[in-house]
């Protein structure tokens, strides 16, 4: 995205927005964050044995809490404390994607934000670090270390490029 963006100057440079996932929100300029993780329940008071990467981010909230300047959609939002925390609207995008047909299964912030663009008539998406396996671990045992919702993400994307939807662009980095 980086260099994309560096090829492309500007405000803007070759996206209309920019939407960002978790930890990114605090890196990159975004005009929409994802965190799907309940705030309070997983990221500030994560339960005992949570692997360390779905434990607390305290940066990452305090960033939510006091800087953050753009609309959050999460599971469920808590507001004054977080004051751009919006509801994620679950039903309303199930409906328009789906109808009353049960459909994909809504397994990581990467699936919600398909979903949503899906909703909302995104016609092109620009994919980058959107990882699901993660070399830096053990390298004998890397199952361990996939992260659950690959398949999902997949089958999101291929279901909307099928039915003309949207068009969808990963870099060539990301698993």
């Amino acid at each position: 995205y980086i260099m994309m963006k560096m090829m492309h100057p500007g405000p803007r440079g070759f996206v209309d927005e920019v939407w960002g996932l978790n930890n990114v929100i605090s890196a990159i300029k975004c005009d929409v964050g994802f965190v799907m993780d309940d705030f309070v329940t997983m990221l500030e008071e994560p339960e005992p044995g949570v692997p360390f990467w779905d434990a607390s981010n305290p940066a990452l909230m305090q960033h939510l809490r006091e800087d953050c300047r753009i609309p959050i959609l999460t599971s469920r939002a808590y507001k004054p404390r977080y004051p751009t925390s919006c509801e994620y609207p679950l039903d309303a995008v199930r409906k328009s994607i789906f109808g009353d047909i049960p459909g994909f299964a809504f397994t990581n912030s990467t699936t919600y934000a398909i979903a949503y663009a899906w909703h909302i008539g995104v016609r092109e998406l620009h994919m980058y670090g959107t990882d699901f396996a993660y070399p830096w671990h053990d390298p004998y045992d890397r199952r361990r270390f996939l992260e659950a919702g690959r398949a999902n993400v997949e089958s999101m994307l291929m279901t909307g490029y099928m039915l003309g939807k949207f068009t969808f662009h990963m870099s060539a980095n990301t698993s």
